[in-house]
């Protein structure tokens, strides 16, 4: 039996290559793997529409961790069987708040990035984390009515110092269930300003979809490449960082691979490893 029943493996830079494409040896080695008895997952920051469809053309049918763990997604039907959102009073109240520091807020559900129609017509970046992405006259509206989904994530955009200023103004009192970083997005002059539930990490979505199979951490294996994967490499029994990968999630790892983003390969060596370690 292999030392990992559950693996769970990131998308952006790990399953993924700089150029876009997946590896032939890691489609290979999910087959093998999946062939061996082991389940096979997706933990990703992206939003299931654009997980579901990868998943499909892998063949993976178990549960994915999407949103950074914000949900749990069943691939078939698109059901969500487990979400960790926002308030929805403190989204309503955010919205405000981000806007009057100049940004311009939007908001992650299980299935698209919502904002303003003038902040998303500016925002060609969104499509990073998907294509899904939907501008409203009214967010406030949208987000008040009884029929609006779950907010998985906040995301304020902005100059580097507006971010700053709103990072620090935040209250105590509501930040103290929240995890908040500030970031600048790549490739574009502006920063992100990024607050989710503490609950919202990949390594909690990948806990509890592992007790849901009634698997303990030794029974789970974990592969990324960035600073949202330390969770998840902190908490699987067996874990694995991409050689390109930053020295804190190098650090959070038991594994260091050789192949990285350029090279593709990393899923191939995590499962060679976790079908024969003798031979690793």
């Amino acid at each position: 039996m292999p030392p990992a029943l559950l693996v769970a493996i990131d998308i952006d830079g790990t399953l993924i290559k700089t150029d876009g494409s997946i590896a032939a040896v890691d489609r290979g080695a999910i087959a093998r793997a999946r062939a061996a008895g082991i389940i096979v997952t997706l933990a990703t920051g992206r939003l299931s529409p654009d997980v579901i469809p990868l998943a499909s053309e892998l063949g993976l049918d178990r549960p994915l961790i999407c949103a950074d763990g914000g949900v749990i997604v069943e691939p078939d039907t698109s059901v969500v069987l487990k979400a960790f959102p926002l308030p929805p009073d403190f989204v309503l109240a955010t919205l405000t708040f981000l806007r009057d520091r100049g940004l311009a807020p939007f908001v992650f559900t299980h299935q698209a990035i919502v904002g303003a129609v003038e902040d998303v017509r500016h925002a060609p970046f969104l499509s990073d984390w998907t294509d899904c992405i939907e501008g409203h006259p009214d967010l406030d509206e949208f987000l008040a009515s009884a029929s609006a989904p779950d907010a998985l994530i906040m995301l304020a955009v902005g100059a580097e110092a507006d971010v700053r200023e709103a990072r620090h103004s935040l209250p105590d009192k509501e930040t103290g269930a929240l995890e908040v970083d500030i970031f600048p997005i790549r490739s574009t002059k502006h920063w992100a300003l990024r607050l989710v539930s503490r609950d919202c990490t990949k390594g909690n979505g990948l806990a509890h979809l592992a007790t849901q199979l009634g698997l303990e951490p030794d029974d789970v294996a974990a592969i990324g490449d960035w600073y949202n994967d330390i969770s998840m490499l902190d908490w699987a029994g067996h874990s694995f960082a991409m050689g390109h990968a930053p020295d804190d999630v190098r650090d959070a790892a038991e594994h260091c691979l050789t192949a990285t983003a350029d090279t593709g390969g990393g899923v191939a060596e995590m499962i060679d490893h976790l079908l024969d370690p003798e031979q690793s």
